[in-house]
């Protein structure tokens, strides 16, 4: 886990104005960020704004995108170890029959040391979209 924080902070992944889930960032700061922003935004006219609302987002993180950012923006030998965090099975059985077995593709743990991590790796916008990355 610490290597992995270590590598993205190196790397500069996550945003200087991510407040959530990082050390030394409280989420007031984050609040008195944007309250600031939209002060000076309706005093000068230029309100612009959009909220969203993150409410369940650990259950919307979409495996094959987290994946691929993942992919785009760790060193190579990040991307095995969080697959096999991140993939998760659930099977069907009909008394003692397994009747099939299904890949969960969205959602990760919340009571893990990873998830907070994984979930600012996720909501970070990269200007990749689904497009070419450097491949290694």
């Amino acid at each position: 886990m610490q290597k992995l924080i270590s590598e993205i902070n190196k790397s500069q992944l996550i945003l200087s104005h991510q407040f959530g889930f990082r050390h030394k960032h409280a989420t007031i700061e984050q609040t008195h960020r944007i309250t600031n922003k939209i002060t000076f935004a309706i005093e000068t006219k230029t309100a612009r704004h959009l909220f969203i609302d993150v409410s369940q987002a650990f259950d919307k993180v979409w495996h094959d995108r987290l994946l691929y950012k993942i992919f785009c923006t760790l060193p190579t030998k990040f991307h095995a170890v969080l697959k096999s965090y991140i993939y998760r099975f659930f099977y069907v059985k009909q008394q003692e029959a397994l009747i099939k077995i299904y890949k969960i593709s969205s959602g990760i743990l919340q009571r893990s040391p990873w998830s907070h991590t994984i979930l600012v790796i996720y909501s970070r916008s990269i200007n990749y979209g689904y497009h070419y990355c450097h491949l290694r």
